[in-house]
Protein backbone atom coordinates (compact mmCIF):
# COMPACT_ATOMS: atom_id res chain seq x y z
CA UNK A 1 0.00 0.00 0.00
CA UNK A 2 1.07 3.57 -0.57
CA UNK A 3 1.40 4.48 3.11
CA UNK A 4 3.71 1.51 3.67
CA UNK A 5 5.91 2.47 0.75
CA UNK A 6 6.43 6.04 1.95
CA UNK A 7 6.37 5.52 5.71
CA UNK A 8 9.31 7.23 7.46
CA UNK A 9 12.17 4.86 8.20
CA UNK A 10 14.05 7.18 10.57
CA UNK A 11 13.49 10.40 12.49
CA UNK A 12 14.74 12.60 9.65
CA UNK A 13 12.13 11.18 7.28
CA UNK A 14 9.20 12.18 9.48
CA UNK A 15 7.59 15.40 8.23
CA UNK A 16 5.46 17.59 10.47
CA UNK A 17 4.63 17.64 14.18
CA UNK A 18 8.19 18.80 14.97
CA UNK A 19 7.82 19.41 18.73
CA UNK A 20 5.99 16.10 19.29
CA UNK A 21 8.49 14.11 17.24
CA UNK A 22 11.42 15.77 19.06
CA UNK A 23 9.88 14.97 22.45
CA UNK A 24 9.20 11.31 21.63
CA UNK A 25 12.69 10.91 20.13
CA UNK A 26 14.29 12.48 23.22
CA UNK A 27 12.36 10.12 25.50
CA UNK A 28 13.09 6.85 23.70
CA UNK A 29 16.75 7.65 23.04
CA UNK A 30 17.52 8.96 26.55
CA UNK A 31 20.14 6.99 28.47
CA UNK A 32 18.47 4.74 31.00
CA UNK A 33 15.06 4.73 29.30
CA UNK A 34 13.60 1.31 30.04
CA UNK A 35 10.36 1.43 28.09
CA UNK A 36 6.84 2.52 28.61
CA UNK A 37 3.65 3.29 26.79
CA UNK A 38 2.65 6.22 24.65
CA UNK A 39 -0.80 7.45 23.76
CA UNK A 40 -0.93 9.15 20.38
CA UNK A 41 -4.17 10.85 19.55
CA UNK A 42 -5.40 12.62 16.44
CA UNK A 43 -7.43 12.25 13.28
CA UNK A 44 -6.94 9.40 10.87
CA UNK A 45 -3.92 9.78 8.63
CA UNK A 46 -1.96 12.30 10.71
CA UNK A 47 1.02 9.99 11.39
CA UNK A 48 0.26 8.39 14.76
CA UNK A 49 1.14 4.84 13.67
CA UNK A 50 4.27 5.97 11.80
CA UNK A 51 5.51 7.81 14.90
CA UNK A 52 4.76 4.77 17.07
CA UNK A 53 6.78 2.52 14.76
CA UNK A 54 9.72 4.96 14.76
CA UNK A 55 9.68 5.04 18.56
CA UNK A 56 9.52 1.25 18.76
CA UNK A 57 12.40 0.90 16.31
CA UNK A 58 14.54 3.40 18.23
CA UNK A 59 13.93 1.66 21.53
CA UNK A 60 14.18 -1.92 20.29
CA UNK A 61 15.95 -2.08 16.91
CA UNK A 62 14.95 -5.69 16.42
CA UNK A 63 11.51 -6.51 15.05
CA UNK A 64 8.80 -5.40 17.46
CA UNK A 65 5.10 -6.05 17.73
CA UNK A 66 3.00 -2.91 17.60
CA UNK A 67 -0.53 -3.17 18.92
CA UNK A 68 -2.85 -0.41 17.85
CA UNK A 69 -6.15 0.23 19.59
CA UNK A 70 -8.88 2.28 17.95
CA UNK A 71 -9.67 4.94 20.53
CA UNK A 72 -13.18 5.51 19.18
CA UNK A 73 -14.26 1.95 19.87
CA UNK A 74 -11.78 0.93 22.59
CA UNK A 75 -13.21 -0.14 25.93
CA UNK A 76 -11.48 -0.26 29.32
CA UNK A 77 -11.48 -4.06 29.22
CA UNK A 78 -9.47 -4.03 25.96
CA UNK A 79 -6.78 -1.90 27.62
CA UNK A 80 -6.72 -4.15 30.68
CA UNK A 81 -6.41 -7.24 28.50
CA UNK A 82 -3.58 -5.68 26.53
CA UNK A 83 -1.79 -4.72 29.76
CA UNK A 84 -2.11 -8.27 31.05
CA UNK A 85 -0.79 -9.71 27.77
CA UNK A 86 2.21 -7.40 27.74
CA UNK A 87 2.99 -8.03 31.41
CA UNK A 88 3.12 -11.82 31.05
CA UNK A 89 6.35 -13.37 29.78
CA UNK A 90 6.14 -15.36 26.58
CA UNK A 91 8.15 -18.45 25.77
CA UNK A 92 10.49 -16.14 23.82
CA UNK A 93 11.01 -13.73 26.72
CA UNK A 94 8.95 -10.81 27.93
CA UNK A 95 7.02 -9.12 25.13
CA UNK A 96 7.45 -5.67 26.63
CA UNK A 97 11.26 -5.69 26.65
Amino acid sequence: MLYERYEPQDWGDYVGHGPVVARVKALVTAPGYSGGGFLFRGPSGCGKSALARLAARAFAPRKTQNILLNGDTCKVEAVRELHARLSAPSMFGALNT
